[in-house]
C-alpha cells in the first residue's frame, strides 16, 4: 500500500510535464480520492481507437493515403480510350442506327395493330405486307449497327464511374493539420490539381498531378509520424510508471484482507525477535570468541560472550569478559593490543559470512600495540579467513610478514614506496632468504662491478641468507615446543653464524664445532660453501661467485628441512 501511494505521488508531477491528452487524462484520474483503475488501464494499454484530440488527428494523418497513381493512370487511360471510341461512333450511320431502328419498330407496331395504311410519317408510302418484309429486314441491320454504339456508350459510362471514384475530394482531415502544427497546403493543392486534370482528361496532367500528390502525402505522413514518435517518447515513461502503479494497486487490493492477520503476526514476531536474533547471531558470536582465543595467547582476559541488546534504532552489542575469571567491563580492563584483537574478532566472522556479497577483506594496520605472541595468532586468524576470502592487510610493521613466514602461512608481500613528487612504486618482495640469495646472484652476474666490491658484498649476502634460514628453523621448532617469543628473541639475539647453524642443525648452540662434520656428511661442496661464506664475510679473498651462490642455495634448502 505504501508503494502504491509513493508511486502515485511520484507520477502525478511527471504527468503535468507531458504535453499529451493521455497524460492530462491520467493526471485527472489519479488526482481523485479513488482513481478509476479501468480508465487508467485504458490509457496505458489502449490502442489508437482510444485516442482523441490532437493524438487522434496525428494518428489519422499518419495513416493518410493518396489515390493510387497506378490505378489513376490506368483509369484515366481507359476513360480517354472510351472517349475516343465514343467520338468515332457519334454522328455516323452506326450512331444513327439506334434512332432509325426505334422509328421502324414503332411503324411495324402500328402496321401490326392497324393493318395496311398510308405512312404516317411521309404520307406518300403505304404500310403493307411488301413494306413490312422490307422494313423487318432493314431493322435487323440497324440493330446490328446500333449494338456497337451501345457497347461504346456502356464502356464510356463504366470508365467515367471508375475514374470519378478514384478522384475523391480532399478529406476534411487535412483542414485540421494546422491544429497539430503541420502544414497540409501542398497536399490540398496537389489534390485539387489532380481533380482538375481528371476533369480535363489530360493524361500528362493526370500522371504529373498524381505523382505530385503522392509525394506531398508521403511528406505529410512522415511529419505526422515524427510528431507521434515524439509524443510517444514523452508519454512512455509516464505510461510505464502508471503500469507499475496499476500493478501495485491490484496487489494492495488483493492483500487488504491480510492486513489484520499480518498485524497480529507482527505483534507475535516482535515478542520472539530477540530470541530469534540471538540464535541467528550465535554462530557469529562463537566464531568471534574462537578468533579472540586464537589471538589472546597468554592474556588473562577471556571473552565469555557476545550478545545483542535493544531494539529498533537503539540496538547495541554487549561484550562479556572476565579477567582471571572475574567479570569485568571490556573497555575498562583490556590493553590496546587486546582491544585491537577484540575488534578483529568481531569483524572477521561477520566479514566472512556466506551471505556477504564481498569476497575480500581489507584491514588497516591491525598489528598496532600487539605483542609478538598475539601477532602469530593474528596470522593464523587471517589464514583462516583467507580460506574463503581474499585478505588484504596494510601495515608498517614487519612482524606480521615475518610471523606468516615462520608459521608457513601463504602470503604475497607487496612493498609500497612513495618517491619524490609522490610517485608511488610497488614491488612484490620475497622472503628474506630468497631476497638475499637473489641479490647475491645479481651481483655475481654484474660484469661491470669491481671484484673488490663483489668480494666484500656477495659473501655477506650469502651469510645473511644462511642466518635467516637458521632463524626460521629455530623459530618453527621452538614455537612448536611451546617457547615464547621473548625466549626465542633472547636466544637468537647477537648470535654468530656458527652458533645459529648449531641451533638449526642440532638445537644446541654449544655444538658449533660439529657443524662442518654435519655438512661434509651431506655433501663436501656444502661444507666448502659454508667455509667460504664465513671466510669471505671476514675479508678473505674467494672466487667462483656463481658456483658459491648455487651451493649456498642448496645449503639453505637443506638447513630449512631441519625445521
Amino acid at each position: 500500500r505504501d508503494a502504491k501511494k509513493e508511486l502515485k505521488d511520484r507520477v502525478l508531477p511527471d504527468l503535468l510535464a507531458v504535453d499529451d491528452d493521455r497524460a492530462r487524462s491520467a493526471h485527472e484520474l489519479l488526482s481523485k480520492r479513488t482513481p478509476n483503475r479501468d480508465a487508467v488501464k485504458a490509457l496505458v494499454t489502449g490502442p489508437g481507437a482510444e485516442a482523441s484530440g490532437d493524438l487522434a488527428v496525428l494518428q489519422a494523418l499518419a495513416n493518410l493515403q493518396a489515390p493510387n497513381p497506378a490505378a489513376i493512370d490506368a483509369a484515366g487511360a481507359r476513360l480517354i480510350e472510351a472517349g475516343a471510341a465514343a467520338g468515332s461512333v457519334s454522328g455516323t450511320e452506326a450512331g444513327q442506327a439506334r434512332s432509325l431502328a426505334s422509328l421502324l419498330e414503332q411503324a411495324l407496331s402500328i402496321h401490326q395493330h392497324a393493318g395496311d395504311q398510308a405512312c404516317p410519317v411521309c404520307g406518300a408510302g403505304t404500310l403493307d405486307n411488301t413494306w413490312k418484309a422490307k422494313a423487318t429486314k432493314e431493322l435487323e441491320g440497324l440493330r446490328t449497327k446500333a449494338a456497337d454504339a451501345d457497347r461504346v456508350a456502356r464502356e464510356m459510362a463504366d470508365a467515367r464511374q471508375v475514374f470519378t471514384a478514384l478522384l475523391t475530394a480532399p478529406p476534411p482531415l487535412l483542414s485540421r493539420a494546422g491544429e497539430v502544427g503541420l502544414d497540409s497546403g501542398d497536399v490540398l493543392a496537389a489534390w485539387m490539381s489532380l481533380s482538375s486534370a481528371g476533369t480535363e482528361l489530360d493524361p500528362s496532367k493526370i500522371a504529373e498531378s498524381s505523382v505530385t500528390l503522392t509525394k506531398a502525402v508521403d511528406r505529410l505522413v512522415a511529419a505526422s509520424r515524427v510528431q507521434l514518435n515524439k509524443r510517444e517518447d514523452a508519454w512512455r515513461p509516464s505510461a510505464l510508471m502508471l503500469a507499475s502503479w496499476l500493478e501495485r494497486s491490484d496487489q494492495a487490493d488483493r492483500s487488504a484482507a491480510q492486513v489484520e492477520t499480518l498485524k497480529a503476526a507482527d505483534g507475535w514476531l516482535q515478542d520472539e525477535i530477540e530470541e530469534l536474533r540471538n540464535e541467528r547471531f550465535s554462530p557469529i558470536a562463537e566464531k568471534a570468541r574462537a578468533v579472540f582465543e586464537m589471538m589472546r595467547h597468554d592474556s588473562n582476559v577471556q571473552l565469555e560472550s557476545v550478545e545483542l541488546e535493544g531494539a529498533g534504532t537503539r540496538r547495541r552489542v554487549r561484550l562479556k569478559v572476565t579477567v582471571d575469571g572475574v567479570d569485568g567491563a571490556a573497555l575498562g580492563v583490556m590493553s590496546q593490543g587486546e582491544l585491537n584483537a577484540l575488534a578483529l574478532s568481531l569483524f572477521l566472522p561477520r566479514a566472512t559470512l556466506d551471505e556477504s556479497p564481498f569476497r575480500f577483506v581489507v584491514i588497516d594496520d591491525p598489528v598496532q600495540a600487539m605483542d609478538p605472541n598475539r601477532v602469530d595468532g593474528l596470522a593464523r586468524a587471517l589464514e583462516e579467513a583467507a580460506k574463503t576470502r581474499q585478505v588484504i592487510v596494510f601495515t608498517h610493521d614487519e612482524r606480521l610478514p615475518a610471523s606468516a613466514r615462520r608459521l608457513g602461512v601463504p602470503a604475497t608481500v607487496v612493498e609500497v614506496q612513495r618517491r619524490e613528487n609522490s610517485v608511488v612504486e610497488t614491488m612484490v618482495t620475497d622472503e628474506p632468504v630468497k631476497r638475499y640469495l637473489d641479490d647475491a646472484n645479481a651481483l655475481a652476474l654484474t660484469q661491470e662491478l669491481p671484484e673488490a666490491v663483489k668480494a666484500k658484498v656477495i659473501p655477506n649476502f650469502l651469510r645473511l641468507a644462511l642466518e635467516a634460514s637458521c632463524h626460521e628453523v629455530v623459530w618453527k621448532r621452538r614455537l612448536l615446543k611451546g617457547a615464547s617469543h621473548t625466549e626465542l628473541e633472547n636466544l637468537l639475539d647477537d648470535k654468530r653464524t656458527k652458533q645459529l647453524m648449531a641451533l638449526a642443525l642440532f638445537d644446541d648452540e654449544g655444538r658449533a664445532g660439529d657443524v662442518m662434520g654435519k655438512l661434509n656428511g651431506w655433501d663436501r661442496r656444502l661444507a666448502d660453501a659454508y667455509r667460504e661464506i664465513n671466510e669471505g664475510s671476514h675479508g678473505a679473498a674467494i672466487g667462483g661467485y656463481g658456483q658459491l651462490v648455487a651451493s649456498t642455495r642448496t645449503l639453505v634448502k637443506r638447513v630449512r628441512e631441519q625445521a
